[in-house]
């Protein structure tokens, strides 16, 4: 059996990085929670940038009017409303046109852009340009936005979120999981209860699982866990755990923690395949890659 552990801040076992890091990004959902997060973030760069966002911060309050003269109008390279047609086709999004113009305050000449759907501006042709009150450099033309999309392409942030809803709660498993594996105790669990939940995962019902285990003192504890794969945990007549000597009711199983490390009685643990290490740590990776690229071209 493993050494007596005292303290968390006693000296923890050597745990192999692959292990490490299989057990700390292999938990829950994060593999396709970070991917769903990558993949959000490379929308939200092409379109968060082109939102117009500035009625909720700059033009509020009251503002004031002048006349504007257009310099420049021709098509941005963005449109709006395509869609896919019953017969395979795809019906073309109508374009959005960037207009630049010019206008005068307190005989200060001031130059703006302005994005509109429909068609191009004449060149010379007098528009009603609205600015808030003090702020003459801030402005628009009137009915039309700052940046060639609405605020409602900011639905593109919920790709990303979602994603973080999905992998925040698997990191924090991952970290207990990889705690425990460095200073906890192993026991022996022996299946009390088995009840089943209204949760599914990928169509198998999610089952509540009650253990009851003995600790190096001879105290009993009970933990509980909940699997959409109760048969990992049904195999033998005891199942092995590693509790948190400070917090008896907190354990993780072995046969339940990701990539599958094997642990011995006297308390190593060995490396995982490199195919669970993998499986890991590239989806978050991948993630982090996109993020540092939408930023780094966001310099450029």
């Amino acid at each position: 059996m493993l050494a007596p552990v005292n303290s968390l801040h006693q000296q923890s076992r050597h745990i192999p990085w692959s292990t490490r890091l299989t057990a700390l990004f292999g938990s829950g959902f994060q593999p396709f929670g970070w991917l769903f997060f990558g993949f959000g973030m490379v929308f939200v760069f092409v379109f968060l940038g082109s939102a117009d966002v500035s009625s909720f911060f700059k033009f509020r309050g009251t503002l004031e009017k002048t006349e504007g003269i257009i310099t420049s109008s021709e098509k941005s390279g963005y449109s709006e409303g395509g869609s896919r047609r019953r017969s395979g086709t795809r019906r073309k999004g109508t374009p959005i046109y960037r207009h630049d113009y010019t206008y005068q305050i307190n005989d200060v000449l001031q130059q703006g852009v302005s994005y509109s759907k429909g068609g191009a501006l004449t060149v010379g042709q007098k528009v009603q340009v609205e600015f808030p009150q003090g702020r003459p450099a801030t402005s628009r033309i009137q009915g039309m936005r700052t940046a060639p999309f609405g605020p409602a392409v900011l639905f593109v942030l919920i790709f990303p979120l979602v994603g973080l809803a999905l992998s925040l709660p698997g990191l924090f498993s991952g970290w207990k999981n990889l705690t425990l594996l460095k200073r906890g105790e192993l026991a022996r669990g022996r299946l009390m209860e088995k009840k089943k939940t209204n949760t599914q995962v990928n169509k198998q019902y999610v089952y509540k699982l009650t253990f009851q285990y003995t600790d190096q003192s001879g105290q009993q504890h009970q933990v509980q866990t909940k699997t959409h794969l109760p048969a990992k945990l049904e195999d033998d007549a005891e199942e092995r755990l590693l509790y948190d000597p400070l917090r008896p009711s907190r354990a993780v199983f072995v046969d339940m923690l990701p990539g599958a490390p094997e642990v011995s009685e006297e308390g190593h643990v060995a490396n995982v395949r490199i195919k669970s290490l993998l499986g890991a740590i590239l989806p978050p990776m991948i993630a982090l890659l996109v993020v540092a690229g939408g930023l780094v071209l966001k310099t450029l």
